[in-house]
């Protein structure tokens, strides 16, 4: 029975486990074997087996394990790489915009606006291009901006910060007149992160209250998604949306894979 002792404490008090007994950590390793030799359901080469499939799991969870510690460090460094770069280029085109809004009238007056512009900056999250909707982050940016009463002429001025450096990049290759237009902007980010129909009926369906929101917020989220999810398909009558409900349930209930 030595080929206990040769494994860790943890392997011995999983296989304990699979065999039907209680045991903690306050377990030494001579207690396990005890435990385990005198449990009424151990036979040694089932026992032997067992606790090798114990240790491949254990292993293969130790590789996971490091696997998802190293992908973090390369997104941590991603993300520091991506905050330097979009610095980089906000700088550039801070240079390279002329400001043409008017001047203002009177020191209260640019004390509210910078007031409104920083509050704009403070209410709204950086757009996340893996996970948010490009069409429901403009809508809630537009407004927030009304809002503050924040010109219009200086939207794009508010919404660069809140945007990752790639997409100000792709801004910034635009003609200076083109790049300081909202709607011109707007109109370039809602072709460049276009979703698929299938992508946000699958946000419609999973789309959970946020805990920092409200139930309007969730309600404004969800009939967003429906809509995309509608004119993604070019659904325009009710017997078309009969349809789309039907095949969906029809998908639920013999998996998307088996479908035709």
């Amino acid at each position: 029975m030595t080929y206990i002792a040769k494994h860790r404490k943890c392997d011995l008090m999983e296989l304990a486990r699979e065999l039907g007994e209680e045991v903690d950590e306050k377990f030494t390793i001579v207690n396990l074997k005890k435990v385990i030799l005198n449990s009424s359901d151990y036979e040694e080469e089932f026992a032997k087996e067992m606790l090798e499939a114990i240790i491949v799991r254990r292993q293969e969870k130790e590789v996971l394990e490091r696997q998802r510690e190293k992908e973090e460090k390369d997104r941590k460094f991603e993300r520091e790489k991506e905050e330097r770069d979009r610095q980089f280029e906000l700088e550039k085109i801070k240079l390279q915009t002329s400001s043409e809004t008017s001047s203002v009238t009177s020191e209260s007056s640019e004390n509210n606006t910078k007031y409104n512009c920083a509050e704009l900056q403070k209410v709204l999250q950086r757009f996340d291009s893996r996970n948010d909707d490009i069409s429901l982050y403009l809508v809630v940016f537009e407004r927030q901006a009304n809002r503050l009463k924040i010109n219009k002429a200086d939207w794009v001025t508010q919404l660069m910060p809140l945007l990752p450096s790639d997409v100000v990049q792709i801004i910034a290759r635009e003609p200076e007149k083109e790049s300081s237009d909202y709607d011109y902007v707007k109109e370039l980010l809602l072709r460049r992160f276009k979703l698929s129909a299938e992508t946000f009926r699958l946000r419609f369906m999973q789309q959970q209250k946020k805990p920092e929101g409200s139930w309007r917020d969730l309600a404004f989220e969800l009939r967003s998604f429906l809509e995309e999810w509608l004119e993604g398909l070019n659904v325009k009558d009710f017997d078309s949306l009969k349809d789309l409900m039907v095949t969906d349930q029809m998908k639920r209930r013999v998996g998307v894979g088996t479908f035709h």
